[in-house]
């Protein structure tokens, strides 16, 4: 009991000596709040390229950009490392705030021009040819030309053997049932007549509608 009281004595005399008050609590430091902890962006230029090179499937690194509080806006030096890096071409899309489907659909749109340009340019250059039949028996004095398309030609030239002609005064419209019959050409450099018997070898028409040729 006597060594009791003494402890105890001891103990009172400490307390008076440190100015009897207890020793002031340290302060923990504050959580960060939600608000403060949304505002740090999920991921940056280092990030994207961190997850690219551990594998991560693009659409996880594209919702993890779209994610991102503070968009981030790449130099022309973060292109080229996150090029060097294998970063995907959408990914890198993203981060320059566009849309992968809307550049997607806008490239094939124009690969598309591009191949009808090319296929329009491949085209035979001048009319379609006439849709047209000629009955013609050589040696015999006059020959018929009859159209089988579906418009109606105008302005035809006739020329034979390369040199007569014979221009139809009249329209030749679809599917005449007469035909137009032909007797002679003449020649524009002397001005001779040529009857189909003399020797009909080649005839070519042309119209405002397309061309015809053919030999005999």
């Amino acid at each position: 009991m006597k060594f009791l009281s003494v402890v105890c004595s001891l103990s009172l005399l400490l307390v008076s000596a440190c100015g009897g008050s207890e020793p002031a609590p340290v302060e923990a430091t504050p959580e960060p709040t939600p608000e403060a902890a949304e505002e740090a962006p999920c991921c940056s230029i280092e990030d994207v390229v961190e997850m690219t090179k551990a594998g991560v499937d693009d659409e996880l690194i594209i919702t993890s950009i779209a994610n991102t509080a503070q968009p981030i806006e790449p130099t022309a030096q973060d292109l080229i490392t996150l090029s060097e890096a294998g970063v995907s071409k959408p990914v890198i899309q993203v981060l320059m705030g566009e849309d992968p489907e809307e550049v997607a659909a806008a490239e094939a749109e124009a690969e598309a021009k591009k191949a009808e340009a090319k296929k329009e340019a491949e085209k035979p250059k001048g009319p379609p040819p006439l849709s047209i039949t000629v009955a013609y028996t050589p040696g015999a004095k006059k020959f018929t030309i009859t159209n089988t398309g579906g418009k109606t030609y105008t302005g035809l030239v006739l020329t034979a053997n390369g040199d007569y002609v014979y221009a139809l005064p009249i329209p030749l419209p679809p599917g005449n049932p007469d035909s137009i019959r032909v007797g002679s050409f003449t020649s524009r450099a002397t001005g001779h007549k040529l009857h189909p018997n003399e020797g009909l070898q080649r005839l070519h028409v042309k119209a405002q509608q397309g061309t015809w040729s053919r030999r005999f």
